[in-house]
């Protein structure tokens, strides 16, 4: 029974510093942003094993995103420049693990669809019964024209990244979903 009541006393503890340790942290400073950017790209340069498979020049990545991080003055907005670096690999299999709620959906596990193209349309592969979509009748099939009232082009345009040295269709197709 005394153990228990030191192990209580040591959380209380660790809870207190933590609430005090909170309450005198900084946000971070474009210094911060920027060292953090560095070691995220790095990271993914020399650890990211598809790069044979993929269109983007990791480079370029760099050059496009870095400028970004000097108007930047909450980690929320960092988090958004992170995710979208990392969707420049196209890869539904990299992700920071934020899910924030205006992150990206994950594919396929977060999306109601799965779309694909047939003859150069967009056109339902499938659909998650019981889920939203199929709630409002969207069917295997139908094609897809437009998002939100925007073109297909249109809408897809800014999922499709920045820094590809040449298109390819895996990035179409996991933009399209």
């Amino acid at each position: 029974m005394g153990r228990i009541l030191h192990m209580k006393i040591i959380s209380f503890w660790f809870c207190l510093l933590s609430l005090l340790g909170l309450s005198q942290r900084t946000p971070p400073t474009r210094p911060d942003f920027q060292a953090d950017f560095n070691f995220f790209w790095e990271t993914v340069r020399d650890h990211y094993a598809y790069f044979p498979e993929k269109q983007t020049d990791w480079a370029r990545v760099r050059q496009y995103y870095q400028p970004q991080l000097d108007t930047l003055t909450r980690k929320t907005a960092f988090v958004r420049v992170l995710e979208n670096a990392l969707g420049e690999l196209y890869d539904p299999h990299a992700t920071l693990g934020t899910n924030r709620r205006d992150s990206w959906r994950l594919v396929p596990s977060g999306t109601d669809l799965w779309l694909t193209f047939r003859r150069g349309q967009a056109v339902v592969g499938d659909v998650r019964r019981g889920f939203g979509a199929s709630r409002v009748g969207i069917r295997p099939g139908m094609r897809v024209l437009a998002v939100n009232g925007v073109a297909l082009a249109s809408a897809l345009a800014p999922l499709l990244g920045h820094c590809q040295r040449a298109p390819d269709s895996a990035a179409i197709c996991l933009a399209l979903n």
